[in-house]
């Protein structure tokens, strides 16, 4: 990770400084144009600028501790907004999504905008892996949740080309890709398995050649106490968690 951080260092400048400029035409195109689909085009477009500029600098704390901000946190609406993320994307054209909600799922300690980038990671390489398949089947990436044994349970689901066993055991180290050079870094899996174990949880992935693949992500509810630790720590879970007691109550 220290090698990430140093790599980091060295080209965040010269992704910093394209990523501003496309910021101000996108702030300056949303002044101008007129219609709500346009303006809502606008927004997906500064969503993922705020996104790259996000994942630059978790690169570049992953050689030192993060200072980030944790909140109790509904799965189900987290899931349904990075859903929204991809809908614009030309992958999606052939597949269908299958997102079955869980009512009673309790809420989790995390920080959204890391897990939100977790499971965008999970859903682009589904998308890559049924779009790597030659055919005109439909194909389809379904998203489930559970609760059992204190973990909230996420399954991400996809009919794509699948992995052999050998693929699986390296999917989760850094800079390790099946994809030609120029479409993947190798870091997307890397991360989120980081971002994962941050939270004392665990991510897996099942697959067999031809067969799809399975992403199965656990987070205990019951947050680790350096998660909260230090004053400004205990308050915010002090207070996150009486707003959401009495939102629920």
């Amino acid at each position: 990770m220290v090698a990430i951080g140093q790599m980091a260092t060295g080209i965040a400048h010269e992704i910093g400084n394209p990523l501003a400029s496309l910021s101000s035409v996108a702030q300056y195109l949303g002044r101008k144009l007129n219609t709500h689909e346009e303006k809502e085009h606008i927004l997906v477009i500064r969503h993922h600028v705020n996104r790259i500029s996000s994942i630059l600098k978790r690169m570049l704390s992953l050689s030192r501790p993060a200072t980030v901000e944790y909140k109790w946190t509904d799965i189900n609406e987290l899931i349904d907004s990075t859903l929204s993320l991809v809908r614009f994307d030309r992958r999606m054209r052939s597949i269908t999504i299958k997102n079955i909600a869980s009512p009673d799922l309790p809420m989790v300690w995390l920080n959204p905008q890391h897990f939100e980038q977790v499971l965008l990671n999970i859903f682009i390489n589904a998308l890559d892996a049924m779009n790597a398949k030659h055919g005109e089947q439909e194909d389809i990436l379904e998203i489930t949740r559970d609760f059992k044994d204190e973990m909230v349970e996420i399954r991400v689901s996809d009919t794509g080309i699948g992995m052999s066993p050998q693929v699986c055991r390296r999917a989760f180290e850094s800079f390790f890709t099946t994809k030609e050079i120029g479409k993947g870094t190798g870091l997307g899996l890397f991360i989120s398995y980081n971002l994962v174990a941050e939270l004392d949880g665990t991510i897996v992935l099942e697959s067999e050649p031809g067969s799809g693949a399975t992403v199965i992500i656990r987070i205990p509810t019951r947050p680790k106490k350096d998660l909260i630790g230090g004053d400004d720590g205990q308050r915010n879970f002090a207070d996150s968690t009486k707003a959401t007691k009495e939102g629920n109550g």
